[in-house]
């Protein structure tokens, strides 16, 4: 009874009552979103930051122990990249500001949505400024291994292949993740300036 009680108030309400109680519930999953994704953020910072740090330890002391010359620089090279990573991702990190409650709901979610195309396009360039550093410093650092020339030959494609791999996952995170964000959040700035 309470049921069809509640269909008939819902269908009986004024037009202008369904839409802003849409937009409410639209808001609130726009918001539960933001959340989750600000979350796996962090969780990635986390990781990725954690991961740059402890190469960063192992190949400054393959710079500074091993005495080939190709090693070293490639070691050197790597620790740089990890320390490039490191700063790319709090660059990035710094430009979330904290909800400010003085403003209003639009342009919190326009300064969101700046954030999150920051994030969008980090992603998007990860060839140049993770990928391409790091594997050229692993390049030159195995050659400076004193391996044969068919271990060489086998680590550069595993090392092509792998940044394949991580570029394809970070477009494909930037096509289902950030781009339907972006463009729900684009939506309600919308019908906010509609009203």
């Amino acid at each position: 009874m309470l049921e069809q009680e509640l269909k008939n108030i819902w269908q009986n309400s004024p037009q202008k009552e369904i839409i802003k109680f849409e937009k409410s519930k639209l808001l609130i999953d726009l918001n539960h979103n933001i959340n989750k994704f600000e979350k796996a953020i962090r969780n990635r910072n986390i990781r990725e930051i954690g991961t740059a740090l402890f190469l960063f330890a192992i190949f400054s002391y393959y710079a500074y122990f091993y005495t080939h010359p190709l090693a070293k620089i490639g070691a050197i090279i790597i620790s740089l990249a990890c320390l490039f990573i490191i700063y790319k991702l709090k660059q990035v990190q710094r430009l979330m500001k904290p909800i400010n409650l003085t403003f209003s709901m639009k342009e919190q979610l326009i300064e969101t949505r700046i954030y999150i195309t920051n994030e969008k396009n980090l992603l998007d360039n990860v060839l140049y400024w993770y990928l391409l550093p790091l594997s050229f410093g692993m390049i030159i650092f195995t050659m400076g291994l004193n391996m044969s020339f068919k271990r060489l030959l086998i680590s550069v494609p595993i090392f092509i292949v792998l940044n394949i791999v991580i570029y394809i996952i970070n477009k494909l995170t930037v096509k289902k993740k950030f781009l339907p964000l972006i463009e729900n959040i684009n939506l309600s700035i919308e019908e906010m300036e509609e009203d």
